[in-house]
């Protein structure tokens, strides 16, 4: 009896094992002779049902868009949508009007005309300090991450939107004890250097630095360093430099107070005051994602990589790292993002080394839940993007299904040789 237990025992472990064997052996095929999963193609992602998606967001009927997707030098999509779906449609840029002033900068440090941890007063005719802190010098590198305390206020966008001073005349005005609006433009309760303050004002005393310092005009040095050996004819200062017909019609939609906002001139021109189209900002881009684009190049990596690098809660020389949409798996590495809003639109350019995308709104959406709305279309830009290059995980279950029968179907045989 003790042998015929012991020769069951031995059998029970045979099953077992052939039992392992075969397991590993069948997951083994039916993993090995599964497709390779690849990610969706450009036609299968950018098509009419795309189209509807991005037109089921508009909330007036005056409001257009332009969004362009782009992998290293090529476009995978550009098109307008809206009132005025033409690819030279001109946009006021916002916020996005920055990267100028970092990449100017950048090149001024380049030349050895200037350093980041130069403090501004070495420049400027006159001298700036927070008066709580003056022994804390404000320096380039505090302009370039919102880090000065310098704050913006009602008296600041009032300036730059009705020309109540000259672009060069806005900083003493402000933030210079002897300027006739001192007060409100520094933060005395924040120490410079160690709390991260946005400032559009900030970055208009940075144009006036480049300004100061090149002994031209700051228009006409973004034009003739940047803007000319990049190719991007369409993006300039004054609205009316373009046929009106081309200019984005820019709408706050909120309601029954939704506000259509007269072309006007912004004197913000460090900060907020730029117009472009969705072609011209994507040559942009592709600068920081491949250092030049048709061979030109206004900057080399050095530079590029100061401009990307975090100085602390995001922020970069004119962008932010990784806010809003955090980086995918799919696409890795830091993303650089600056978005806009102003004046009725919303802008958002997002990119890393390899992809990325911008979107241009002349709509903003400014109503109960509205932040909701502007998340979800977002969020379908970049997941768009990213079917690009991310494998479909709902068909790989799919394929697996055969093989996880197979494996359950031999299973259930052994059990049965087992009884």
């Amino acid at each position: 009896m003790i042998y015929n237990k012991i020769k069951k025992s031995k059998r029970k472990n045979k099953i077992t094992f052939e039992m392992f064997i075969l397991l590993a052996l069948v997951t083994s095929l039916a993993f090995n002779s599964l497709p390779t999963v690849s990610a969706k193609a450009p036609e299968d992602v950018f098509n009419e049902e795309f189209d509807e998606t991005i037109e089921s967001f508009f909330k007036h009927e005056q409001g257009s868009a332009a969004l362009a997707f782009f992998y290293q030098n090529d476009f995978v999509y550009t098109k307008g949508y809206g009132a005025k779906p033409a690819l030279d449609t001109v946009y006021l840029i916002g916020a996005l009007s920055q990267i100028f002033t970092a990449i100017a900068v950048m090149q001024l440090y380049e030349e050895g005309l200037l350093n980041i941890v130069d403090e501004i007063n070495d420049y400027l005719p006159y001298e700036l300090n927070n008066s709580a802190r003056p022994e804390i010098p404000i320096t380039i590198k505090h302009l370039l991450t919102h880090t000065s305390t310098i704050e913006d206020t009602p008296e600041y966008y009032d300036f730059i939107e009705n020309a109540t001073f000259k672009f060069e005349d806005i900083p003493y005005a402000l933030l210079h004890e002897s300027g006739s609006e001192y007060g409100d433009s520094w933060n005395l309760g924040a120490t410079p250097g160690l709390v991260d303050i946005y400032t559009d004002l900030g970055n208009d005393l940075l144009a006036y630095i480049v300004q100061l310092i090149t002994a031209q005009d700051f228009e006409d040095y973004v034009t003739a360093e940047i803007l000319t050996p990049l190719g991007m004819t369409n993006t300039k200062l004054n609205y009316t430099d373009y046929n009106e017909a081309k200019l984005a019609t820019h709408v706050t939609v909120a309601g029954a107070n939704t506000v259509i906002h007269p072309h006007k001139n912004y004197d913000g021109r460090g900060s907020l005051g730029w117009r472009s189209t969705i072609e011209d900002l994507s040559k942009l881009a592709l600068i920081f994602m491949n250092e030049s684009h048709d061979g030109v190049s206004i900057l080399n990596q050095t530079s590029i990589d100061l401009m990307l690098t975090d100085y602390g809660d995001d922020y970069g020389f004119g962008f932010y790292l990784n806010r809003f949409l955090p980086p995918s798996g799919g696409i890795g590495g830091t993303f650089a993002v600056m978005d806009s809003v102003f004046k009725g639109s919303y802008h958002f350019l997002y990119f890393n080394g390899t992809y990325g995308w911008i979107n241009l709104w002349s709509e903003f959406w400014n109503y109960p839940g509205a932040d909701v709305d502007a998340e979800t279309c977002l969020k379908f830009s970049k997941n768009s993007l990213l079917s690009l290059v991310e494998p479909d995980k709902t068909s790989f279950s799919f394929v697996a299904i055969p093989s996880v029968l197979a494996i359950i179907g031999t299973l259930l045989v052994l059990q049965r040789r087992r009884k």
